[in-house]
């Protein structure tokens, strides 16, 4: 890749008179809060059948935090207690626990968490529009993809998971690693985004991924004789990260007496996703009865094999049961990835948790990958931010059962891709004017 810096500029509308009464910011802040009113109005019910008793590993965590100081029991519909864990990563359910122990866990309180995570998705939305005109690629596309976002409502929102809280930080990274590509890195930014980087993974280790394309794109952006500068840079960013989740991993060699990066339940989810009984999908395995004897959350005999051997090695064997099953069954293993691979782009009318619309997701999926052509052709150092985003984020879901929350985190991606294909299509005249609103 031999795009320069000048070239992020490239494809940009020439700059629109600023005649405009609306600043960027103040366009940004109206679609933020315009995604909070709509989702708002649209998800409300969700909260209607929610209830702690029978919530995720991540509650279940948080409120061992805040009734015992424990980052312990991710296992709770059986109620067995197996004691320390890193079967989820520890940013939010140490959110939840700071919630559950200021106001308790009554069904009320889960409203604060969910209206948090409402707001999780209105910043990735408001966000657009910067990343479209930092990325040179004029306004028009951030706010279509904004309003495709909204009015679309290709999201579902609860409180459960911490998707919509990935999305926001990787959204937050893309922005300052499209900054980056133009000049150098200050070191307060550098701290900044170093920090930044080690929360995102603290949050969900597999942002990881994105720390190559995203380094690579903004390596290759820059002439060759500052390249190496950049890269050192990079390095920077990658040290601080791994230094904000040094205390984590040491917690974990002391707890769990194991060193892992984050998180180590890996094995229990490719030997759940890779058996003789396992369908595609988490839903699927739930309505066949797979998962209730092949998961710990659901198994009391597994739970208790798990609190008499611990959970990494309880991890460990799971793992390896996993991969003697893939290496003695490559058709149906191939079988199953190409499956998952299909369900992570085009989901399926069966998994349209809470509200979800597949059809939305499978329109706006194509569009982006016109949108992704476009801009190859176009400004090649936003393709490789974009595209390598799409491309590594799923690599590990499409081994595991698909669950329809994994694209969350990404999800912003194809909005933005949608919002340029479809602005290459609006009239000069309406582009004009989405150009002229911002500036």
């Amino acid at each position: 890749m031999t795009t320069s810096v000048v070239d992020l500029k490239a494809s940009a509308p020439a700059e629109a008179e600023k005649t405009s009464k609306f600043s960027l910011p103040s366009v940004c802040l109206l679609l933020g809060c315009l995604s909070f009113i709509c989702y708002l109005l649209s998800t409300r019910s969700v909260l209607d059948w929610m209830a702690i008793p029978f919530a995720n590993e991540a509650l279940h965590v948080a409120r061992s935090m805040a009734t015992e100081g424990r980052f312990a029991d991710p296992f709770g519909w059986v109620q067995v207690r197996t004691g320390y864990t890193a079967h989820v990563a520890p940013v939010y359910p140490l959110l939840v626990a700071l919630v559950y122990r200021e106001f308790g866990n009554a069904f009320e309180v889960l409203t604060v968490l969910w209206v948090a995570n409402l707001v999780f998705l209105s910043i990735q939305i408001a966000l657009l529009p910067y990343l479209s005109d930092r990325m040179g690629l004029g306004v028009s596309p951030g706010v279509l993809a904004a309003i495709v976002g909204i009015f679309s409502l290709p999201y579902a929102v609860d409180f459960e998971w911490e998707s919509l809280l990935v999305g926001m930080e990787l959204a937050t990274l893309c922005l300052l690693t499209v900054k980056s590509l133009r000049a150098p890195i200050s070191k307060r930014m550098l701290a900044l985004t170093g920090c930044l980087w080690g929360i995102a993974l603290l949050t969900n280790p597999t942002a990881l991924v994105l720390l190559a394309p995203w380094a690579v794109a903004v390596v290759f952006a820059q002439p060759p004789s500052l390249r190496a500068a950049k890269l050192r840079e990079y390095l920077g960013v990658a040290g601080i990260a791994l230094l904000v989740c040094a205390p984590w991993i040491v917690r974990n060699r002391v707890r769990l007496g194991a060193v892992f990066f984050i998180r180590d339940n890996l094995g229990i989810e490719l030997s759940v996703s890779n058996t003789d009984c396992a369908s595609a999908s988490l839903a699927g395995n739930v309505k066949s009865g797979c998962h209730f004897v092949t998961h710990p959350n659901l198994s009391e005999p597994l739970q208790k094999e798990l609190a008499a051997v611990g959970e990494y090695r309880f991890n460990q064997e799971r793992m390896r049961q996993a991969l003697s099953w893939i290496a003695g069954h490559p058709k149906r293993f191939a079988g199953l990835t190409a499956e998952r691979f299909a369900l992570f782009w085009f989901p399926s009318k069966g998994l349209a948790a809470f509200r979800r619309l597949p059809p939305v997701v499978w329109c706006t999926t194509l569009i982006s990958f016109a949108g992704l052509a476009r801009l190859w052709r176009r400004n090649r150092a936003g393709a490789w931010l974009l595209g390598g985003a799409l491309l590594v984020y799923p690599l590990v879901y499409y081994v595991i059962q698909f669950e329809p929350r994994y694209r969350d985190p990404i999800f912003w991606v194809t909005l933005l891709l949608t919002g340029y294909a479809l602005a290459a299509v609006l009239p000069k005249s309406w582009r004009r004017q989405l150009e002229m609103i911002a500036r």
